[in-house]
């Protein structure tokens, strides 16, 4: 759609959005589940994860004064049985900064 000269791929879904609450309300708008896998990394895990980078490592068996992802994953397999790669980890503390 064109709208003020300039093409809008979105005004068009914008549209339908709006033809959609017309016709069934706001439920009509809500968001649906998503197909796939559910994400392994959960709110509560993520804050497990936080905090347990507060803490210092060298109380957790660690020979190294700085954390590292692998290592945080097996503390936190251990202490939670919950299995996560060191991307995953990564990904968690890149969020967090």
């Amino acid at each position: 759609m064109v709208l003020g000269g300039v093409y809008d791929p979105a005004a068009g879904e914008m549209e339908q959005a709006a033809i959609l609450d017309r016709r069934r309300g706001p439920p009509a708008l809500m968001d649906r589940p998503r197909p796939g896998r559910p994400p392994k990394v959960t709110c509560a895990l993520e804050q497990h994860l936080n905090r347990l980078v507060d803490q210092d490592p060298l109380q957790h068996g660690s020979i190294h004064s700085p954390w590292s992802c692998r290592e945080l994953a097996a503390v936190l397999a251990h202490q939670t049985g919950v299995q996560l790669g060191r991307e995953s980890v990564r990904g968690v503390l890149k969020k967090r900064k």
